[in-house]
């Protein structure tokens, strides 16, 4: 278990948690919401210990071992199956024995070796980067190009398959669909459906959350505020607590008006300056009840529209592309009542070649 105990966490002059208290129980999935800015990537930077804390501590056990995103990832000569091989730090560490004890023909550092590397599925390590990789969307002809290779969105990708390769009894992710599409994102849901360790995951992707956590964890007026169940049982009872606030705010409201009036009423009258005295002596030990209020900044609405035709927009073979056409003959009709969804993988609307879409600055022969 993870314990927050008493924890205050600032970024700057801003408060980002003030005297929280949370447990996380081995093997929960958790969302971790909140608005932009309340503090969700500081705490997982706070319990990874790379942000001191102003107050309080977090406890977990000592051989808890621990995954996190990237957030980046520089261009490297390493290939992209080796760099996230590289995740696995004990693969890699026995694999480098193993080279030296071959090397000085050590039959009984060998066969100490052996079965360390066996305990870890160290024969399969290769084929699960690999599954990995294809899952992200890599084509199996990429695993061989070197990081620097690729753009910041496909980095960004072996950023997350690194940190699913790397052994571990709490991941935490943070934003991972960002540069998915939709095909990997159901692909990445399934996958963390099976993970067995306990998952911390920050998104806005409400069917992603719904689909990979049990447990919410809401970032509200500098707490964390827990929920048993998937993002949609969180804003059901997050709706009910907050009528259930409203509901007691407005009769403590009316409470008080009663106890104010009947003040103002009878205070200086002898027959009732007992029951007055005893109704300011129960105000005075009413505690405040805030009134509830979603906390967001944003306000919108839809402007009231007149008639409108049929048809908002007629499209004829149009070509779109850059320097070449990439796709034509496109025919379009959109009905003013119409909801269209636009799908394709990553790069579908730039050149047709995998190295000049996956970021290689120099020109390409394909081309």
């Amino acid at each position: 278990m993870i314990h927050l105990d008493n924890m205050s966490l600032m970024r700057g002059s801003s408060t980002l948690l003030r005297d929280t208290n949370l447990v996380i129980h081995k093997g929960q999935h958790i969302g971790v919401i909140g608005n932009n800015g309340c503090g969700k990537t500081s705490l997982f930077a706070a319990i990874c210990g790379d942000v001191p804390l102003e107050q309080g501590e977090i406890r977990m056990p000592a051989s808890l071992h621990c995954s996190v995103m990237s957030q980046e990832t520089p261009g490297s000569e390493r290939s992209a199956l080796n760099f996230v091989l590289d995740a696995h730090a004990e693969f890699r560490r026995l694999e480098s024995a193993l080279e030296r004890a071959e090397s000085a023909d050590d039959d009984a550092a060998l066969a100490r070796l052996y079965g360390e590397f066996e305990a870890i599925e160290g024969y399969s390590q290769k084929h699960r980067a690999e599954q990995l990789l294809s899952g992200l969307g890599f084509d199996t002809g990429e695993f061989q190009l070197a990081v620097k290779q690729f753009s910041g969105g496909w980095r960004e990708r072996l950023n997350l398959a690194a940190a699913l390769m790397r052994p571990a009894d709490l991941l935490m992710l943070d934003e991972p669909t960002n540069h998915l599409d939709l095909e990997t994102t159901v692909w990445l849901e399934q996958w963390l459906q099976k993970f067995q360790g306990t998952l911390l995951l920050i998104s806005h992707d409400r069917s992603f959350l719904d689909g990979c956590v049990g447990h919410i964890i809401h970032f509200e007026h500098s707490s964390l505020h827990s929920y048993k169940g998937n993002y949609s049982a969180f804003e059901k009872q997050r709706a009910e607590k907050m009528a259930l606030r409203e509901a007691m705010f407005e009769k403590q409201q009316r409470r008080k008006a009663q106890i104010e009036s009947f003040v103002r009423r009878f205070r200086v009258k002898a027959s009732k300056a007992k029951q007055a005295q005893s109704r300011l002596k129960e105000l005075a030990r009413m505690t405040d009840i805030a009134p509830a209020h979603v906390d967001s900044p944003f306000q919108f609405s839809f402007p009231e529209v007149g008639q409108l035709p049929s048809f908002l927009l007629q499209v004829e073979d149009l070509v779109i592309g850059f320097e070449r056409p990439l796709v034509s003959k496109i025919r379009l009709a959109l009905r003013h009542d119409a909801r269209i969804g636009l799908l394709g993988f990553n790069g579908s609307g730039s050149p047709p070649c995998s190295r000049c879409w996956r970021g290689n600055s120099e020109p390409c022969p394909e081309s």
